[in-house]
Order: structure tokens, then C-alpha cells, then sequence
């Protein structure tokens, strides 16, 4: 049994010896190393880019109420799910800004 389990062990080994070779052979003959980082799409980068607004809209938000001390509201139903009303309100900030600011630039002399 003990010499099946090294057998099996050394084969495991064998292979992957071998494909790390294959695959340094390979990298090698192309010239080519392969990318080490994830390309950006341009939604994952506008969907960070919404998320990092609405959040600063959020904590401003949040701030303002606590230093005038006013009661934070409660929950909010949105299509059957809840969301935190400051959060909600800051998302459709964020959302709105852009064609907000577009409007103003058109209008603007």
C-alpha cells in the first residue's frame, strides 16, 4: 500500500515537473509572458466609479444629519427590496448627477 501511495505520489509529481516546463518552453517561444493583472472593463470601472460617488454622498449624508441632529429615517421599499434611505438617496444622487450637471452646462451662458 505504502509503495502505491509513493508510486501515486511521484507521478503527481512527474506531471507537474512537466507541465511547468511545457509551459515555461512555451512562454519562452512566443516572447510573450502572460498577464498578471485583469483588464478593466469600462462598466466595472463606471459601476466603481458610481458606487465611490453614491458613497461620499452617503457618509456627506450621514454626517450632516448627525451634526444637526436630526433623526435618520428608516428603511425604504424599493421594488419589494429595502434599502437604507440615506444609501437609497445617495445612489439616485449619484445616479441623477451627471445629467443634472449636462443640463446645466446646456443651459448655462
Amino acid at each position: 500500500m505504502k509503495i502505491i501511495a509513493a508510486l501515486c505520489l511521484l507521478v503527481i509529481v512527474w506531471v507537474a515537473v512537466k507541465s511547468k516546463v511545457r509551459i515555461k518552453t512555451r512562454r519562452g517561444y512566443r516572447g510573450v509572458e502572460l498577464p498578471t493583472e485583469a483588464k478593466d472593463s469600462m462598466l466595472s470601472v463606471a459601476l466603481a466609479e458610481l458606487i465611490a460617488t453614491a458613497g461620499g454622498i452617503y457618509i456627506s449624508l450621514l454626517l450632516l444629519f448627525s451634526f444637526l441632529d436630526l433623526a435618520v429615517p428608516g428603511k425604504i421599499g424599493v421594488v419589494g427590496i429595502q434599502v437604507d434611505a440615506l444609501a437609497g438617496i445617495s445612489l439616485v444622487t449619484a445616479l441623477l448627477q451627471p445629467i443634472v450637471v449636462r443640463i446645466v452646462k446646456r443651459h448655462a451662458l
